[in-house]
């Protein structure tokens, strides 16, 4: 874990900034341009979704990495989306902090226990 903190952050407690490459962070908004491709993956999807989104962005003063524009989106190509706001989070502390990781670790054991329910009882369907 704290190998992971010292590539991804840097700076001291409370001024600690992400330290991602600017020509990544560039790549990764081109390909959110791509609408279409986006969108042919998005509604290709057939299984549970289970979407766990942290309160804030990478730091507490940032606003989450997913807009209200963009879940709204989500939402409609994703039809089977189950959505979860973990409150108290940011991009970080929803699976870094003791938190956010066992609210996480609580929501994908509970939509595991359910799908494994509901493929049993598909199993066991005459």
């Amino acid at each position: 874990m704290e190998a992971f903190l010292d590539y991804e952050v840097g700076g001291d407690p409370p001024n600690l900034q992400p330290k991602a490459s600017e020509a990544a962070v560039r790549a990764d908004l081109m390909e959110g341009f791509k609408t279409a491709e986006l969108v042919a993956r998005l509604e290709a999807i057939r299984v549970p979704v289970l979407m766990l989104r942290a309160e804030k962005g990478f730091t507490p003063q940032m606003p989450p990495l997913f807009p209200e524009p963009a879940m709204q989106a989500m939402r409609q190509y994703v039809p089977q989306m189950e959505e979860h706001l973990v409150p108290g989070t940011t991009h970080y502390t929803i699976v870094m902090g003791e938190r956010g990781a066992a609210a996480c670790a609580d929501l994908i054991d509970n939509l595991a226990g359910r799908c494994h329910t509901a493929g049993s009882q598909m199993r066991n369907a005459p």
